[in-house]
């Protein structure tokens, strides 16, 4: 079997795991987070960046369909040892995330950090997930065509028609109708729950509102893995896009090699401070960590926008906050959300 990869760039070594679903590295367009503009944004400055794609997809072998955990372990390891690489930090997004927690847990000898963006412990998760979209996803069984162009369509908010086309063309060169239905036949055995107590590197725990990515995933493994911090940038886009202050945060993370004490600021600590919001205060911190608008909150609470503006002024002051994004994290430390 043949795995498909590259290596860009001079430094550590960060290896990211492939995200399986629509694994092609000729397409770029979801994986700006890995690359280096000039301005030197993206996870690459100053680091070798290594992709690949997994078995069964992509530019790699796709004569075998296996995308147990054990595989994806495997897939990390050929990579990894065919490079050279001994250590480096490991990045897992979405449907990477339990095989990269495998692999830092098979291999903690080899990982110097753990990243990982929306990441999910039980398989039976995509599945209860993916059920919002059974019906496309029989449909792909019968039209492969026009199912790959609904998720494109999907994917770029139905705003831009040629690129949805230009992106559907790309999925289907990332996989066929076979490994997309073997993927997710496969995916509800995946289980990482049971090892997260075990993972000795530091790790960074990122998450966005993206795709309807339930926080309490990410929550899971943030509060399962011992010493894990967590970075979040609430989003109610149907797209993920890096940002720079996940470029920040990463690169802060990475920095320490595994001191505590330097962290970026944007990463969350635990906060020792008990809640001192008032009940209605709690609800619209509730409200506001789920991404919703000022108005959107007015018109679920029945409130005016000068009542829920003063709300919001209260809860920044008592919990320190001064965005939405540290109010969100405030109201994870400490049970609101």
């Amino acid at each position: 079997m043949r795995i498909a990869y590259y290596a860009m760039g001079e430094g550590p070594a960060i290896v990211c795991a492939s995200n399986v679903v629509w694994s092609h590295l000729g397409y770029q367009v979801s994986f700006r987070e890995y690359h280096r503009s000039r301005h030197g944004q993206g996870l690459g400055r100053g680091r070798t960046v290594v992709r690949y794609d997994a078995r069964g997809t992509g530019l790699s072998d796709r004569s075998m369909l296996d995308f147990s955990l054990e595989a994806q372990v495997s897939d990390i390891s050929a990579v990894a040892d065919h490079l050279g690489i001994d250590r480096f930090a490991l990045f897992g997004r979405s449907q990477a995330t339990p095989g990269a927690i495998s692999y830092a847990h098979r291999f903690p000898q080899r990982v110097s950090h753990l990243l990982l963006l929306n990441p999910f412990t039980n398989g039976t998760y995509n599945v209860e997930r993916s059920d919002r979209f059974r019906s496309q996803r029989e449909a792909a069984a019968q039209n492969w065509e026009e199912y790959t162009l609904i998720s494109a369509s999907v994917g770029t908010s139905f705003e831009d028609s040629e690129q949805a086309r230009t992106l559907a063309s790309w999925f289907r060169q990332a996989m066929t109708p076979e490994s997309f239905q073997a993927f997710w036949e496969q995916a509800v055995q995946w289980e990482v729950a049971s090892i997260l107590q075990e993972i000795q590197a530091p790790t960074l725990v990122l998450y966005s509102g993206a795709f309807n990515y339930p926080i309490e995933q990410a929550r899971e493994v943030a509060t399962g893995i011992p010493n894990a911090s967590m970075f979040i940038k609430p989003s109610r886009s149907s797209y993920y896009f890096w940002s720079d202050d996940e470029t920040k945060a990463v690169e802060g993370f990475l920095a320490t090699e595994g001191k505590r004490d330097s962290l970026a600021s944007a990463v969350v600590r635990p906060d020792p401070r008990p809640s001192v919001l008032t009940p209605r205060e709690a609800e619209i911190l509730r409200l506001i960590a789920n991404g919703r608008s000022s108005s959107e909150i007015s018109h679920n609470l029945t409130l005016g926008g000068r009542t829920v503006g003063r709300h919001i002024t209260n809860i920044y002051a008592k919990s320190g906050a001064r965005t939405r994004a540290v109010a969100t994290a405030y109201a994870i430390r400490n049970g609101l959300a």
